[in-house]
């Protein structure tokens, strides 16, 4: 599975499906000033889930909410965005090819 979505929420359901059906997850996701991203690669069963490490704000207790901040964009730029799925597409493709 190969997940981009927006949300805390939406990556906690997709967590639970992965993990109950014991299907691999990449995760990734940009953030808000568009500056940084990530991938995540989860394993049910070999590798901790993503309620288990979630992002550091997250486990601090915040609000994804109450993040936004005044002047600052909240869409990314796209050069983020494809770098970011660049990188998440190049790690599936070594996954799914043993490489």
């Amino acid at each position: 599975v190969l997940g981009c979505v927006d949300n805390f929420g939406a990556r906690m359901a997709v967590n639970a499906a992965c993990t109950e059906h014991g299907m691999p997850w990449m995760e990734s996701g940009v953030s808000e000033t568009a500056v940084s991203g990530h991938i995540q690669f989860i394993v049910p069963g070999r590798t901790a889930c993503f309620a288990c490490v979630p992002p550091l704000i997250v486990a601090t207790g915040v609000d994804e909410r109450t993040l936004k901040r005044d002047n600052v964009c909240a869409a990314s730029l796209p050069t983020t965005m494809s770098l970011v799925a660049a990188l998440l597409v190049q790690n599936a493709l070594k996954y799914l090819l043993h490489f």
